[in-house]
């Protein structure tokens, strides 16, 4: 009986925590890269409150040269600091074929950021 009271208590808290995308403010995304070198973005913005923290990255690769990225953060169910929350984070793209790169960033807000990367 304790375990499934136990089970229970953690469903609710995992219940009570919302991912959402995060709105994003800023992209920096390198002009050139050297092919033997991974490829980074750096991504940036604010959270409305303390309440939110980030919880992952989603990169997609449509094709070898397109790359997107959105990233999602949690909203926990607990006391906030009711302030702006500055983030900034980085996202590993890996090791790029050399070419033309698309990076395309998803913002939260419906923005989309598009940006060129060439790897030598």
């Amino acid at each position: 009986m304790k375990w499934l009271l136990a089970l229970l208590a953690a469903q609710s808290l995992n219940a009570q925590c919302l991912e959402v995308p995060i709105t994003v403010t800023e992209v920096a995304v390198p002009s050139e890269v050297n092919k033997s070198t991974e490829a980074y973005v750096m991504m940036s913005g604010q959270f409305p409150n303390s309440c939110y923290k980030l919880s992952r990255t989603e990169v997609t690769h449509p094709d070898t040269f397109t790359h997107e990225i959105i990233a999602y953060a949690q909203i926990l169910d607990e006391v906030c600091l009711m302030k702006i929350v500055d983030f900034t984070f980085e996202v590993e793209l890996g090791i790029l074929l050399p070419g033309e790169h698309t990076v395309i960033v998803q913002s939260g807000d419906g923005r989309v950021f598009q940006n060129k990367l060439l790897v030598q």
